[in-house]
């Protein structure tokens, strides 16, 4: 399985390639310390092929599906942000759901606000300042608040005790159905 080796700092390092389960194909480099150090090698090189490439394939697959379920929990609350009040990132991944995921709703703004028409405006820093450049589409942002009847007050901040949004009530993404606790399908049965 070995592709190559190299002299790095006076180790081997040994590029394998993982053969089986759903990880094959990925490459690794594992250290091997001295002439005789097969065993290393063998356990280096077999890892892909003895199982760890499929349960590393289910987790992939785990982490997906929470964020397709984060990314919808986003949305949800961008779309429930009422015209005239702002949140900041940091309360919007945890409104989702996700505290201190405030850079993944940056990213989700980023890639979705355009196309499914979210309100990015609405979404400032936690001091109330706009993040973007003004050449980048801080003066669109400003301009938008504004027409919704947002001021903007000392250092070109928003006031989040008057204009912020608190939600009284939880908000969860439509179109979905709340799986069923297996717990209480069994009580009923």
């Amino acid at each position: 399985m070995a592709r190559g080796d190299g002299q790095a700092g006076g180790e081997t390092l040994k590029i394998s390639e993982g053969a089986g389960g759903a990880g094959g194909g990925a490459r690794k480099a594992a250290p091997v310390h001295g002439a005789a150090g097969g065993g290393a090698r063998r356990a280096a090189s077999s890892a892909g092929v003895a199982g760890g490439g499929a349960r590393q394939a289910a987790s992939i697959n785990g982490r997906a599906a929470r964020a397709v379920d984060f990314t919808a929990r986003v949305k949800a609350v961008l779309g429930a942000i009422p015209r005239g009040r702002v949140v900041s990132y940091g309360q919007v991944a945890q409104l989702a759901g996700s505290p201190g995921a405030a850079r993944q709703v940056v990213r989700i703004l980023h890639t979705c606000a355009g196309p499914e028409r979210l309100p990015w405006h609405r979404v400032l820093r936690k001091n109330g300042e706009i993040a973007l450049p003004p050449a980048r589409g801080g003066e669109e942002q400003r301009a938008r608040l504004e027409d919704e009847g947002v001021e903007f007050g000392f250092g070109d901040r928003v006031d989040l005790d008057r204009f912020g949004w608190r939600p009284r009530r939880a908000i969860r993404p439509v179109g979905k159905v709340a799986a069923k606790d297996p717990a209480k399908v069994a009580r009923k049965a």
